[in-house]
């Protein structure tokens, strides 16, 4: 397909893409407008970068930072514990429980700072969502100062038992030391010069207090150092931010999501305009009428309004557009008689789709202005047939009372209110009407009417709809179906033209009424 026939489609059924834009613009804004606002409220923490206690003690030489970054994942832990949800609900009295409140509350660390972390409250209220973060920062904050002084205080006492395990070590070497003297002043020198044993004993027994004693000085001072930090410990986890009541709700108001909607309805309508069209075999351009019925179109029509008075265009309304139409199917049916010598044609369509009379009696009175004698057989007895136009009395002798009676067809011929035109009307109801239409006089009626007339048009019922279409087409020389301004299809267009071929019908051409 070319642009031009994308915008064709999309012209043709506007409608949709309106109607789907609408309808996903209005369901986004009543969907969001429905919708309770929700407030979100945040509270800022963070670790300092003060060695824990397990550092000092165990004297690594782990940085402060990476420290308070584990220190600040196992708080994001801690935020979502039932323990602290409780405690929260507990002071602020909230009427809800631990698993609920849970569900309102996220919790995140800072990428940019690892040692600070964040806790999100979302709520209908914007300020009992500052006062829920609130309660868990200072909650938080009371928990953690607790155990950090818990944890100070069993590794100081932890320290005490090391430090008088080595006090007592070095007094034993200390008492050692002094004995080892005492003997060294009645020992002599041996002859071979080395010292006596008592000093050798002295000299290991001094090695292993110097070390004993570095030790007990090395966790006394660490013992000074967690004792500094328990008294200045106050808060371990800091509030860096208090939360505040935010003043509007967060998410898209209702006009930005009616607008996304809106553009999401106009692809959705777009979308389904080219799905229906690909699925929809209709018929509605003249070339893709022409192709399935493998035949030219040679006139462009109006449809009749309903409701309006019947009446012949061709005369009341001569300098009408419709008239025009109507001079020109005739120049193209003139141009086509003649390459194929057509002078009996019969007019049916595909199925009903509005009264084909009409289009009977304006090519009549067409072809009769321009000189030529028509006369038109009325074999449809449906309402709105050829004789309620021509204004002749429909139970007049007509047709079926010719081919019962037979003789001359003059004395069934009724002159009409338009010159150059005669009309044989249906005739009497009969039972064996459709018989009488197969019958070999029927066949030989239009070479009969040819004889005086220039043109014969028969008016037949659709040739979906029976089989009379399809047996009066076998008499004349050709066919001009009338298609319908809706409901024509590609399926039914075909099965209308096989048909007409398979009763050796020959379909001159197509009149489209739109």
């Amino acid at each position: 397909m070319e642009m031009g026939q994308y915008l064709r489609v999309l012209a043709r059924r506007k409608w949709i893409v309106v109607a789907a834009a609408i309808l996903a613009a209005a369901a986004a804004f009543a969907t969001t407008y429905a919708q309770k606002p929700v407030y979100r409220a945040t509270a800022t923490l963070a670790i300092p970068t003060t060695p824990g206690a397990a550092d000092v003690i165990a004297g690594s030489g782990r940085r402060s930072s990476d420290s308070a970054q584990e220190t600040a994942q196992l708080q994001l832990l801690k935020l979502q514990s039932r323990l602290l949800a409780t405690e929260v609900i507990q002071k602020l009295k909230l009427p809800m429980t631990p698993d609920s409140l849970l569900a309102m509350v996220s919790a995140e660390a800072d990428p940019n700072a690892p040692s600070a972390f964040s806790v999100t409250v979302s709520d209908s209220s914007p300020r009992r969502s500052a006062a829920i973060a609130n309660a868990y920062a200072d909650g938080l904050v009371s928990m953690d100062a607790s155990q950090s002084a818990k944890d100070l205080t069993h590794a100081i006492k932890e320290l005490d038992r090391k430090l008088a395990a080595y006090d007592r070590d070095i007094r034993l070497l200390s008492a050692r030391m002094d004995a080892a003297q005492a003997r060294s002043r009645y020992l002599r020198t041996p002859a071979d010069g080395a010292p006596p044993a008592s000093a050798a004993v002295k000299t290991r027994v001094y090695a292993q207090w110097v070390k004993l004693t570095t030790a007990y000085n090395t966790l006394a001072q660490k013992k000074d150092e967690l004792v500094l930090i328990r008294a200045a410990i106050g808060t371990p986890i800091q509030v860096i931010e208090y939360a505040v009541a935010p003043g509007a709700p967060t998410g898209e108001n209702p006009m930005s999501r009616g607008a996304l909607g809106l553009l999401f309805g106009l692809m959705l309508g777009v979308g389904g305009v080219f799905t229906i069209e690909y699925f929809d075999d209709a018929l509605r351009t003249k070339d893709e009428i022409e192709k399935h019925f493998a035949s030219p179109v040679i006139g462009e029509l109006e449809k009749e309004e309903p409701g309006r008075e019947k009446g012949v265009v061709m005369k009341t309304q001569p300098t009408s557009r419709a008239a025009d139409a109507y001079r020109l199917l005739r120049t193209n049916l003139l141009l086509k008689s003649r390459q194929q010598s057509a002078a009996s044609l019969l007019l049916t369509q595909v199925f009903s789709d509005g009264p084909v009379a009409p289009v009977v009696v304006n090519l009549a009175t067409s072809l009769a202005q321009a000189g030529y004698r028509v006369a038109v057989v009325c074999s449809n007895r449906k309402e709105g047939g050829c004789a309620s136009y021509l204004g002749v009395n429909g139970d007049a002798k007509g047709l079926s009372d010719w081919l019962i009676e037979g003789g001359s067809v003059n004395g069934y011929l009724l002159e009409t209110k338009l010159d150059g035109v005669r009309l044989m009307p249906p005739g009497k109801e009969v039972g064996n009407f459709r018989e009488l239409l197969g019958g070999q006089a029927m066949e030989m009626l239009p070479k009969v009417l040819s004889d005086g007339h220039h043109f014969v048009l028969l008016d037949a019922p659709p040739v979906l709809e029976g089989a009379d279409a399809s047996v009066l087409a076998q008499g004349v020389d050709g066919v001009l179906l009338v298609a319908g301004p809706s409901g024509l299809n590609a399926a039914a267009a075909e099965q209308a033209r096989e048909r007409l071929a398979g009763a050796r019908g020959r379909l001159l051409g197509v009149v489209v009424v739109r």
